[in-house]
Protein backbone atom coordinates (compact mmCIF):
# COMPACT_ATOMS: atom_id res chain seq x y z
CA UNK A 1 0.00 0.00 0.00
CA UNK A 2 2.78 2.67 0.53
CA UNK A 3 4.96 1.33 -2.41
CA UNK A 4 1.19 2.39 -4.27
CA UNK A 5 1.13 5.34 -2.31
CA UNK A 6 4.69 7.08 -3.75
CA UNK A 7 3.82 6.04 -6.97
CA UNK A 8 1.22 7.76 -7.57
CA UNK A 9 1.59 10.59 -5.01
CA UNK A 10 5.31 10.98 -5.04
CA UNK A 11 7.30 12.52 -7.91
CA UNK A 12 4.12 13.05 -10.09
CA UNK A 13 2.77 15.54 -7.49
CA UNK A 14 5.25 17.11 -6.53
CA UNK A 15 6.11 18.06 -10.43
CA UNK A 16 2.30 19.02 -10.56
CA UNK A 17 2.63 21.92 -7.77
CA UNK A 18 6.10 22.83 -9.28
CA UNK A 19 4.48 23.61 -12.44
CA UNK A 20 1.53 25.47 -11.12
CA UNK A 21 3.40 27.23 -9.14
CA UNK A 22 5.88 28.28 -12.19
CA UNK A 23 2.30 29.42 -14.24
CA UNK A 24 1.27 31.63 -10.91
CA UNK A 25 4.55 33.69 -11.08
CA UNK A 26 4.67 34.67 -14.36
CA UNK A 27 1.38 35.06 -14.57
CA UNK A 28 1.56 37.81 -10.90
CA UNK A 29 4.25 39.08 -13.06
CA UNK A 30 2.57 40.15 -16.24
CA UNK A 31 -0.31 41.68 -14.34
CA UNK A 32 1.89 44.00 -12.12
CA UNK A 33 3.84 45.25 -15.36
CA UNK A 34 0.35 46.13 -16.96
CA UNK A 35 -0.51 48.33 -14.49
CA UNK A 36 2.21 50.21 -13.73
CA UNK A 37 3.54 53.11 -16.43
CA UNK A 38 6.00 53.09 -18.07
CA UNK A 39 6.87 56.81 -16.97
CA UNK A 40 6.40 55.54 -13.00
CA UNK A 41 9.13 52.54 -13.48
CA UNK A 42 12.39 53.52 -11.04
CA UNK A 43 15.41 53.88 -13.27
CA UNK A 44 18.58 52.09 -12.27
CA UNK A 45 20.55 54.66 -10.66
CA UNK A 46 24.24 55.85 -12.87
CA UNK A 47 27.19 55.47 -11.05
CA UNK A 48 28.20 59.24 -8.84
CA UNK A 49 31.51 60.41 -10.72
CA UNK A 50 33.56 62.49 -8.58
CA UNK A 51 34.69 65.87 -10.48
CA UNK A 52 38.45 67.16 -9.11
CA UNK A 53 38.44 70.72 -10.00
CA UNK A 54 41.99 71.50 -12.20
CA UNK A 55 44.67 73.77 -10.62
CA UNK A 56 45.87 75.12 -14.55
CA UNK A 57 45.13 78.85 -15.01
CA UNK A 58 44.42 80.17 -18.37
CA UNK A 59 45.21 83.67 -19.27
CA UNK A 60 43.20 86.10 -21.32
CA UNK A 61 45.05 86.02 -24.18
CA UNK A 62 44.65 82.62 -24.07
CA UNK A 63 40.95 82.18 -23.86
CA UNK A 64 40.72 85.15 -26.55
CA UNK A 65 42.78 83.09 -28.95
CA UNK A 66 40.52 79.37 -28.38
CA UNK A 67 39.79 78.44 -31.40
CA UNK A 68 36.35 76.86 -32.44
CA UNK A 69 35.39 74.34 -34.85
CA UNK A 70 33.01 76.42 -36.24
CA UNK A 71 35.01 78.83 -38.29
CA UNK A 72 37.15 78.08 -41.50
CA UNK A 73 40.53 77.36 -41.77
CA UNK A 74 42.82 80.13 -41.86
CA UNK A 75 43.07 82.17 -44.29
CA UNK A 76 46.17 82.35 -46.87
CA UNK A 77 48.88 84.77 -45.93
CA UNK A 78 48.67 88.15 -47.59
CA UNK A 79 52.02 89.84 -48.88
CA UNK A 80 52.54 93.20 -48.22
CA UNK A 81 54.63 95.15 -50.88
CA UNK A 82 54.69 98.69 -51.38
CA UNK A 83 53.13 99.11 -47.97
CA UNK A 84 49.74 98.03 -49.23
CA UNK A 85 48.07 94.44 -48.75
CA UNK A 86 47.54 92.25 -51.62
CA UNK A 87 44.21 91.42 -51.57
CA UNK A 88 43.09 87.75 -52.03
CA UNK A 89 40.23 85.94 -53.21
CA UNK A 90 39.06 84.21 -49.62
CA UNK A 91 35.98 83.59 -47.52
CA UNK A 92 35.25 84.06 -44.35
CA UNK A 93 32.35 83.13 -41.86
CA UNK A 94 30.36 85.75 -40.43
CA UNK A 95 29.33 86.98 -36.96
CA UNK A 96 25.72 85.81 -37.63
CA UNK A 97 26.72 82.04 -38.31
CA UNK A 98 29.27 81.43 -35.50
CA UNK A 99 28.67 81.59 -31.81
CA UNK A 100 32.15 83.17 -31.49
CA UNK A 101 33.37 86.45 -33.05
CA UNK A 102 36.01 86.18 -35.60
CA UNK A 103 39.06 88.14 -34.99
CA UNK A 104 41.73 88.55 -37.43
CA UNK A 105 44.96 90.22 -36.79
CA UNK A 106 47.22 92.51 -38.98
CA UNK A 107 50.65 92.87 -38.28
CA UNK A 108 53.03 93.73 -41.02
CA UNK A 109 52.65 91.30 -43.79
CA UNK A 110 50.40 88.51 -42.24
CA UNK A 111 46.78 88.11 -41.51
CA UNK A 112 45.88 85.99 -38.61
CA UNK A 113 42.94 84.18 -37.56
CA UNK A 114 41.41 84.23 -33.79
CA UNK A 115 38.71 83.97 -31.90
CA UNK A 116 36.72 86.06 -29.26
CA UNK A 117 34.26 84.77 -27.21
CA UNK A 118 31.25 86.97 -26.44
CA UNK A 119 31.48 88.94 -23.98
CA UNK A 120 35.32 89.15 -23.62
CA UNK A 121 37.28 92.26 -23.90
CA UNK A 122 39.66 92.50 -27.01
CA UNK A 123 43.07 93.83 -25.66
CA UNK A 124 46.20 94.24 -27.91
CA UNK A 125 49.17 92.14 -26.97
CA UNK A 126 52.34 94.25 -26.90
CA UNK A 127 53.34 92.67 -30.46
CA UNK A 128 50.35 93.84 -32.40
CA UNK A 129 49.08 96.76 -33.98
CA UNK A 130 45.74 95.74 -35.69
CA UNK A 131 42.82 93.79 -34.69
CA UNK A 132 39.99 93.65 -37.02
CA UNK A 133 36.53 91.52 -35.50
CA UNK A 134 33.42 90.97 -37.97
CA UNK A 135 30.83 91.82 -36.51
CA UNK A 136 27.94 91.32 -39.60
CA UNK A 137 27.13 91.22 -42.83
CA UNK A 138 26.07 94.24 -44.64
CA UNK A 139 26.96 97.84 -43.52
CA UNK A 140 24.95 99.61 -41.76
CA UNK A 141 23.33 103.22 -41.13
CA UNK A 142 25.22 105.07 -38.68
CA UNK A 143 24.61 108.96 -37.24
CA UNK A 144 29.04 109.45 -37.12
CA UNK A 145 30.40 111.43 -33.98
CA UNK A 146 32.71 113.37 -36.06
CA UNK A 147 32.13 117.56 -36.30
CA UNK A 148 30.34 117.55 -39.74
CA UNK A 149 29.42 120.35 -41.93
CA UNK A 150 26.24 121.67 -42.64
CA UNK A 151 26.03 120.38 -46.02
CA UNK A 152 27.48 117.09 -44.79
CA UNK A 153 24.87 116.15 -42.14
CA UNK A 154 21.92 115.61 -44.64
CA UNK A 155 23.95 112.74 -46.55
CA UNK A 156 23.76 109.23 -45.15
CA UNK A 157 26.25 107.65 -43.71
CA UNK A 158 27.07 103.58 -43.51
CA UNK A 159 29.70 101.77 -41.52
CA UNK A 160 30.88 98.68 -42.55
CA UNK A 161 30.24 95.53 -40.30
CA UNK A 162 34.04 95.86 -38.95
CA UNK A 163 35.42 96.72 -35.56
CA UNK A 164 39.12 97.89 -35.96
CA UNK A 165 41.26 98.12 -32.43
CA UNK A 166 44.13 99.71 -33.20
CA UNK A 167 46.92 100.90 -31.81
CA UNK A 168 47.88 104.77 -31.66
CA UNK A 169 50.91 106.29 -32.51
CA UNK A 170 50.79 108.12 -28.91
CA UNK A 171 51.07 104.06 -27.74
CA UNK A 172 47.41 104.08 -26.84
CA UNK A 173 45.01 101.76 -28.25
CA UNK A 174 41.29 103.27 -30.02
CA UNK A 175 38.11 101.09 -31.17
CA UNK A 176 37.56 102.42 -34.38
CA UNK A 177 34.55 102.25 -37.30
CA UNK A 178 35.36 102.06 -41.35
CA UNK A 179 32.76 104.89 -42.45
CA UNK A 180 31.73 105.82 -45.69
CA UNK A 181 29.01 107.99 -47.45
CA UNK A 182 28.04 109.05 -51.31
CA UNK A 183 29.68 112.65 -50.95
CA UNK A 184 28.56 113.40 -55.05
CA UNK A 185 26.19 111.19 -56.94
CA UNK A 186 27.21 110.58 -61.13
CA UNK A 187 26.61 113.65 -62.42
CA UNK A 188 27.41 114.36 -66.42
CA UNK A 189 30.19 117.36 -66.70
CA UNK A 190 29.45 119.74 -68.90
CA UNK A 191 30.69 119.59 -71.97
CA UNK A 192 31.92 116.22 -71.56
CA UNK A 193 30.32 113.08 -72.47
CA UNK A 194 31.62 111.62 -68.55
CA UNK A 195 29.53 110.94 -65.71
CA UNK A 196 31.54 111.68 -62.42
CA UNK A 197 31.08 111.54 -58.92
CA UNK A 198 32.22 110.34 -55.82
CA UNK A 199 32.18 108.53 -52.25
CA UNK A 200 34.36 109.45 -48.94
CA UNK A 201 35.70 107.32 -46.19
CA UNK A 202 37.52 107.59 -42.89
CA UNK A 203 37.95 105.79 -39.40
CA UNK A 204 35.64 107.11 -36.96
CA UNK A 205 36.89 106.93 -33.16
CA UNK A 206 33.32 107.44 -31.21
CA UNK A 207 35.23 108.18 -28.31
CA UNK A 208 36.87 110.61 -29.49
CA UNK A 209 35.82 111.93 -32.15
CA UNK A 210 37.04 115.72 -32.34
CA UNK A 211 40.79 114.60 -32.44
CA UNK A 212 43.20 112.91 -34.39
CA UNK A 213 45.50 110.32 -34.05
CA UNK A 214 47.82 108.64 -36.36
CA UNK A 215 47.72 104.72 -36.81
CA UNK A 216 50.73 102.86 -36.20
CA UNK A 217 48.93 99.93 -38.61
CA UNK A 218 46.82 102.02 -41.46
CA UNK A 219 43.72 100.32 -42.18
CA UNK A 220 43.67 99.29 -45.74
CA UNK A 221 41.05 99.38 -48.45
CA UNK A 222 40.40 98.48 -52.50
CA UNK A 223 37.89 99.96 -54.14
CA UNK A 224 36.22 98.05 -57.25
CA UNK A 225 33.17 99.43 -59.55
CA UNK A 226 32.16 98.62 -63.17
CA UNK A 227 33.27 102.24 -64.10
CA UNK A 228 35.83 104.09 -66.64
CA UNK A 229 38.13 105.45 -63.75
CA UNK A 230 38.55 105.09 -60.44
CA UNK A 231 41.16 107.41 -58.31
CA UNK A 232 42.30 105.90 -56.07
CA UNK A 233 41.41 102.19 -56.47
CA UNK A 234 43.83 101.11 -53.03
CA UNK A 235 43.71 103.60 -49.83
CA UNK A 236 45.50 103.68 -46.84
CA UNK A 237 43.86 104.90 -44.12
CA UNK A 238 46.57 106.20 -41.51
CA UNK A 239 44.73 108.22 -39.06
CA UNK A 240 41.29 108.50 -37.04
CA UNK A 241 38.41 110.67 -37.70
CA UNK A 242 38.65 113.58 -40.14
CA UNK A 243 39.70 114.44 -42.91
CA UNK A 244 37.74 111.93 -45.03
CA UNK A 245 39.45 110.49 -48.17
CA UNK A 246 37.76 111.56 -51.54
CA UNK A 247 37.19 108.21 -54.03
CA UNK A 248 36.24 109.55 -57.13
CA UNK A 249 34.42 107.73 -60.17
CA UNK A 250 34.08 108.47 -63.94
CA UNK A 251 31.63 106.41 -66.32
CA UNK A 252 31.04 107.08 -69.80
CA UNK A 253 27.25 104.82 -70.22
CA UNK A 254 26.04 104.71 -66.39
CA UNK A 255 22.90 102.61 -65.74
CA UNK A 256 20.94 104.11 -63.22
CA UNK A 257 23.29 103.40 -60.32
CA UNK A 258 26.47 101.81 -60.11
CA UNK A 259 27.48 99.29 -57.82
CA UNK A 260 30.65 99.57 -55.82
CA UNK A 261 32.52 97.27 -54.26
CA UNK A 262 34.47 98.14 -50.46
CA UNK A 263 37.31 94.96 -50.08
CA UNK A 264 38.88 94.77 -47.02
CA UNK A 265 41.29 92.59 -46.04
CA UNK A 266 39.00 90.54 -44.19
CA UNK A 267 36.71 90.61 -46.80
CA UNK A 268 37.84 90.30 -50.13
CA UNK A 269 34.50 89.79 -51.13
CA UNK A 270 33.58 93.16 -50.99
CA UNK A 271 30.79 94.98 -49.31
CA UNK A 272 28.58 96.09 -51.88
CA UNK A 273 27.36 99.86 -51.93
CA UNK A 274 25.26 101.90 -54.49
CA UNK A 275 26.52 105.15 -56.02
CA UNK A 276 23.13 106.77 -57.58
CA UNK A 277 22.97 108.59 -61.38
CA UNK A 278 21.36 111.52 -61.99
CA UNK A 279 19.84 110.81 -65.22
CA UNK A 280 20.69 113.30 -68.42
CA UNK A 281 19.92 114.74 -71.84
CA UNK A 282 22.47 114.16 -73.83
CA UNK A 283 23.67 115.50 -77.52
CA UNK A 284 26.45 112.58 -79.04
CA UNK A 285 26.85 114.39 -81.73
CA UNK A 286 27.96 117.56 -79.68
CA UNK A 287 30.77 120.10 -81.93
CA UNK A 288 29.65 119.54 -85.51
CA UNK A 289 30.19 122.36 -87.76
CA UNK A 290 28.12 122.98 -90.63
CA UNK A 291 27.92 125.93 -93.20
CA UNK A 292 26.28 129.11 -92.10
CA UNK A 293 23.88 131.64 -93.76
CA UNK A 294 21.34 128.96 -93.41
CA UNK A 295 22.46 127.02 -96.33
CA UNK A 296 23.05 123.36 -94.54
CA UNK A 297 21.18 121.49 -92.12
CA UNK A 298 22.24 118.31 -89.92
CA UNK A 299 20.63 115.34 -87.87
CA UNK A 300 21.17 115.59 -84.23
CA UNK A 301 20.83 112.82 -82.53
CA UNK A 302 19.35 113.09 -78.66
CA UNK A 303 19.23 110.57 -75.90
CA UNK A 304 18.65 110.08 -72.38
CA UNK A 305 22.27 108.38 -70.19
CA UNK A 306 21.62 107.31 -66.73
CA UNK A 307 18.21 105.71 -67.17
CA UNK A 308 17.12 102.13 -67.79
CA UNK A 309 13.75 101.77 -67.69
CA UNK A 310 11.08 102.98 -69.93
CA UNK A 311 9.31 105.58 -68.47
CA UNK A 312 8.88 108.44 -71.27
CA UNK A 313 9.95 112.31 -70.67
CA UNK A 314 8.76 115.11 -73.05
CA UNK A 315 11.90 116.86 -73.93
CA UNK A 316 11.94 120.47 -74.93
CA UNK A 317 14.34 122.01 -77.98
CA UNK A 318 15.55 125.78 -78.38
CA UNK A 319 18.04 127.45 -80.53
CA UNK A 320 19.57 130.16 -80.54
CA UNK A 321 21.58 131.37 -84.47
CA UNK A 322 19.75 128.63 -85.75
CA UNK A 323 16.40 126.55 -86.02
CA UNK A 324 16.01 122.91 -85.02
CA UNK A 325 12.24 120.58 -86.02
CA UNK A 326 10.47 119.29 -84.23
CA UNK A 327 10.80 121.68 -81.51
CA UNK A 328 9.81 118.98 -78.81
CA UNK A 329 10.74 115.18 -79.01
CA UNK A 330 9.38 112.06 -76.32
CA UNK A 331 12.38 109.72 -74.99
CA UNK A 332 13.15 106.76 -73.33
CA UNK A 333 16.00 105.01 -71.59
CA UNK A 334 17.86 103.55 -74.09
CA UNK A 335 15.71 105.21 -77.75
CA UNK A 336 17.54 107.46 -78.88
CA UNK A 337 15.85 109.88 -81.62
CA UNK A 338 17.05 112.48 -84.40
CA UNK A 339 15.88 116.31 -84.72
CA UNK A 340 17.25 118.40 -87.34
CA UNK A 341 19.64 122.00 -86.88
CA UNK A 342 20.07 124.78 -89.89
CA UNK A 343 22.16 127.17 -89.48
CA UNK A 344 22.06 130.90 -88.96
CA UNK A 345 24.30 133.73 -89.77
CA UNK A 346 27.86 132.70 -89.27
CA UNK A 347 28.78 132.99 -85.67
CA UNK A 348 27.85 129.26 -84.82
CA UNK A 349 25.07 128.07 -82.89
CA UNK A 350 23.39 126.31 -79.55
CA UNK A 351 20.98 124.02 -79.30
CA UNK A 352 19.31 123.31 -75.61
CA UNK A 353 17.13 120.70 -74.65
CA UNK A 354 15.79 120.21 -71.27
CA UNK A 355 12.92 118.65 -68.52
CA UNK A 356 12.35 119.77 -65.14
CA UNK A 357 13.11 115.89 -64.07
CA UNK A 358 16.33 115.38 -66.03
CA UNK A 359 20.15 117.34 -66.47
CA UNK A 360 19.31 119.70 -69.59
CA UNK A 361 22.47 119.48 -72.26
CA UNK A 362 23.70 121.76 -74.89
CA UNK A 363 25.28 121.18 -78.27
CA UNK A 364 27.18 123.54 -80.01
CA UNK A 365 27.78 124.07 -83.35
CA UNK A 366 30.30 126.02 -85.08
CA UNK A 367 29.73 127.17 -88.46
CA UNK A 368 31.97 127.89 -91.54
CA UNK A 369 31.54 129.99 -94.57
CA UNK A 370 29.85 128.01 -97.48
CA UNK A 371 32.69 127.88 -99.88
CA UNK A 372 31.67 124.52 -100.97
CA UNK A 373 28.43 125.63 -101.69
CA UNK A 374 29.23 128.21 -103.80
CA UNK A 375 31.36 126.42 -106.04
CA UNK A 376 28.92 123.89 -106.45
CA UNK A 377 26.36 126.50 -107.45
CA UNK A 378 28.40 128.40 -109.64
CA UNK A 379 30.06 125.43 -111.77
CA UNK A 380 26.22 124.14 -112.15
CA UNK A 381 25.16 127.53 -113.56
CA UNK A 382 27.50 127.65 -115.93
CA UNK A 383 27.06 124.33 -116.84
CA UNK A 384 23.33 124.92 -117.28
CA UNK A 385 23.75 128.24 -118.93
CA UNK A 386 26.44 126.94 -121.49
CA UNK A 387 24.11 124.00 -122.70
CA UNK A 388 21.11 126.65 -122.87
CA UNK A 389 23.45 128.81 -125.26
CA UNK A 390 25.18 126.34 -126.84
CA UNK A 391 21.44 124.43 -128.06
CA UNK A 392 20.35 128.09 -129.36
CA UNK A 393 16.91 127.78 -127.80
CA UNK A 394 14.68 129.94 -125.87
CA UNK A 395 14.63 133.81 -126.13
CA UNK A 396 17.16 135.18 -128.76
CA UNK A 397 20.54 136.81 -126.78
CA UNK A 398 24.43 137.25 -126.20
CA UNK A 399 26.01 134.42 -124.90
CA UNK A 400 27.48 136.75 -122.22
CA UNK A 401 24.02 137.73 -120.93
CA UNK A 402 23.22 133.38 -121.43
CA UNK A 403 26.52 132.59 -119.19
CA UNK A 404 25.71 135.62 -117.07
CA UNK A 405 21.56 134.17 -116.50
CA UNK A 406 23.07 130.84 -116.16
CA UNK A 407 25.26 131.64 -112.97
CA UNK A 408 22.50 133.89 -111.33
CA UNK A 409 20.24 131.36 -111.92
CA UNK A 410 22.24 128.34 -110.21
CA UNK A 411 22.70 130.67 -107.12
CA UNK A 412 19.31 131.27 -106.64
CA UNK A 413 17.86 127.89 -107.36
CA UNK A 414 20.39 126.57 -105.11
CA UNK A 415 20.24 128.94 -102.58
CA UNK A 416 16.20 128.52 -102.26
CA UNK A 417 16.82 124.19 -102.37
CA UNK A 418 19.51 124.26 -99.39
CA UNK A 419 16.50 126.42 -97.54
CA UNK A 420 13.89 124.13 -98.15
CA UNK A 421 12.07 125.46 -101.36
CA UNK A 422 12.06 123.51 -104.26
CA UNK A 423 11.76 125.80 -107.39
CA UNK A 424 12.27 123.19 -109.97
CA UNK A 425 8.79 121.74 -108.71
CA UNK A 426 7.33 118.70 -106.98
CA UNK A 427 8.95 116.03 -110.14
CA UNK A 428 12.22 116.73 -108.46
CA UNK A 429 13.02 115.12 -105.35
CA UNK A 430 13.80 117.10 -101.78
CA UNK A 431 17.15 115.56 -100.14
CA UNK A 432 17.40 116.91 -96.32
CA UNK A 433 21.00 117.75 -95.93
CA UNK A 434 24.14 119.34 -97.91
CA UNK A 435 25.35 117.48 -100.80
CA UNK A 436 27.80 119.24 -103.73
CA UNK A 437 26.44 117.15 -106.44
CA UNK A 438 23.03 117.99 -105.49
CA UNK A 439 23.61 121.22 -105.50
CA UNK A 440 25.52 121.53 -108.39
CA UNK A 441 22.63 119.32 -110.20
CA UNK A 442 19.86 121.66 -109.49
CA UNK A 443 22.27 124.86 -110.20
CA UNK A 444 22.80 123.53 -113.56
CA UNK A 445 19.12 122.67 -114.07
CA UNK A 446 18.13 126.26 -112.89
CA UNK A 447 20.52 128.35 -114.76
CA UNK A 448 19.48 126.64 -117.93
CA UNK A 449 16.02 127.69 -117.21
CA UNK A 450 16.59 131.17 -116.29
CA UNK A 451 18.85 131.22 -119.35
CA UNK A 452 16.16 129.85 -121.23
CA UNK A 453 14.09 133.79 -121.08
CA UNK A 454 17.32 135.88 -121.91
CA UNK A 455 16.98 138.20 -124.46
CA UNK A 456 19.61 138.76 -127.32
CA UNK A 457 21.05 137.76 -130.11
CA UNK A 458 22.12 133.89 -130.20
CA UNK A 459 25.48 133.51 -131.87
CA UNK A 460 26.40 129.85 -131.46
CA UNK A 461 29.83 128.66 -131.66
Amino acid sequence: MKHLKNQFFGRPLRAFIIAALAISGISTSLSLTAQVPSAARPKPKEPVQTVVPQTTKTSPAQTQTQPSTSVQAKPKTQVLQNNQVTFQSQQFKTAETVKSLPVYSIAGSQLQTAQLQPGASTQLKPNQSLLVAKTGISPLKISPKVPLGTASVKQKYFALPETYYARLSTGKEATLNLVYCVERPLRRMKGKPVFDGSLIVFLEDADKPNEQQTLTQPVMLEVAAPVDQIAPERISLTHTNLPSTSINFQAGYPADSVSVKLITSVHTEGYTTYLPVLPAIDFPGSGQSLQGWGLEQIPVTIQLRGITGQQSYSIALEASDGSVNPTTVTLRGGEPQTVHFRSRGLHGGVLRASNPLLESAEAQFAYRIPFAFMIAALLGGLVGGYFRFSSGEGAPGSGGRRFLSGLLGGLLGAGAYSAGVNLLGDSFPTFPYFSEIVTFVVAALAGGALSFFTKGKVTPN
